[in-house]
């Protein structure tokens, strides 16, 4: 997920998308073949009580090499495996609240329309459990 901001030079979302990635990556991360999936208007805490708001874009990109950690300090970023959120429980544990709903739409959209090909199978749903936020 990427909170982006359009830059001189930056012709496509895509690219403003890598472009931004790899600031916030200090260029640790390499990746290629961006595409967008989807995007929605979010309520970021730092903008809370504002009237405006940010769009948060969902894009997919082939990985090629590095950490991707996060260089921003007040940023903890972690990687998912992205069968471990093929069901809402592991979005419900692994995602915060604030990104359950574009996660889930991400996974959707994946799973749906065989994004990405060796993913594997959706997980069984697991049941008897009451969430809290």
């Amino acid at each position: 997920m990427n909170h982006i901001f359009v830059k001189d030079g930056d012709d496509s979302i895509e690219q403003t998308s890598k472009r931004n990635l790899n600031e916030v990556t200090s260029n640790n991360l390499n990746i290629n073949n961006v595409r967008y999936i989807t995007s929605t208007k979010f309520t970021d805490w730092r903008h809370k009580g504002e009237s405006s708001s940010i769009m948060t874009t969902i894009m997919l990109a082939d990985y090629n090499f590095g950490t991707g950690h996060s260089a921003l300090k007040d940023l903890e970023t972690k990687w998912v495996k992205i069968q471990d959120l093929s069901n809402y429980h592991g979005v419900r544990t692994k995602i915060s609240p604030e990104y359950r709903d574009i996660v889930t739409n991400l996974i959707n959209k994946i799973y749906n329309e065989n994004l990405i090909s060796f993913i594997g199978e959706r997980l069984e749903e697991v049941t008897n459990i009451t969430y809290t936020n």
